[in-house]
């Protein structure tokens, strides 16, 4: 989150804000730590203003709803030291790990961005908490499961846990373009998807490149099966110079989701 351009502000049913990234600390000149389980209502200069009071009731009410953002414009905020500042709210219902959520783009109330701008945050939070859940569920599967070899099992454990945390890694990147070399961690990711898929179906990558439908497979005179363009993404020094970062996240995303079903 503290990646992102955007002040984001999440706020639960109980209209308590439940999370926050640095860019909203600086808008309102206060920390996480002193805002967190703050009533939402405490940021504004004036609770009892039109357009607060929509905000305040939209927030618990639609929570979880899953939709398109809604706008809050033009309502005056406490600034720390800087006094009052008018700002935009982008509220979108979603659900972040099973809990009914509120998320809000806070931006100047002069900058008024397409919905479709204001919905990016969402979106990306959505896929992460989607793609965290299946890992979560493949893992406790997983743990159920009677096995001769705990080692691999753990190894495929820790390569979903890698897995993860790269995903995440990689979006919040992918949503900056600030000049971060994002070459490693795609090679990273394309590696340990590999592995995760080679050692939980004790299948080849070749069978995890057909099954995707995103990487082209070849037989060789052989008998053996070459995945060239997928190899090119396994190390640093093959990367492609324009790599196709969706292919990669579609690979990633492949991979717990076909094991965890």
């Amino acid at each position: 989150m503290d990646t992102l351009d955007d002040a984001i502000v999440g706020v639960n049913p109980s209209n308590e804000i439940a999370f926050c990234n640095q860019p909203f600390e600086l808008l309102v000149g206060c920390t996480a730590q002193a805002l967190l389980g703050q009533p939402l209502a405490s940021l504004f200069a004036d609770a009892g203003d039109k357009s607060s009071l929509a905000l305040l009731e939209y927030a618990p009410v639609q929570a979880g709803a899953s939709g398109q953002p809604s706008l809050f414009d033009n309502i005056a905020i406490t600034a720390g030291d800087r006094g009052e500042t008018r700002v935009s709210f982008w509220a979108t219902d979603m659900e972040i790990e099973e809990e009914a959520m509120c998320l809000m783009v806070v931006r100047p109330a002069t900058v008024l961005d397409a919905p479709h701008s204001a919905s990016i945050p969402a979106r990306l939070f959505q896929s992460l908490n989607a793609n965290r859940q299946r890992v979560l569920n493949l893992e406790e599967t997983m743990l159920s499961l009677e096995s001769g070899d705990p080692a691999s099992r753990q190894q495929v454990l820790d390569d979903l846990k890698s897995l993860d945390e790269l995903l995440e890694g990689i979006s919040s990147r992918m949503q900056m373009n600030k000049g971060h070399d994002k070459r490693p961690l795609a090679v990273r990711l394309m590696t340990l998807a590999v592995d995760c898929w080679t050692e939980s179906t004790g299948t080849q990558k070749a069978d995890m490149a057909e099954q995707s439908g995103l990487w082209n497979v070849y037989m060789e005179r052989d008998g053996y099966f070459r995945t060239q363009t997928l190899d090119k993404y396994l190390e640093e020094g093959t990367l492609p110079g324009k790599p196709r970062w969706k292919k990669v996240l579609a690979t990633a995303d492949f991979c717990p989701r076909q094991l965890s079903e």
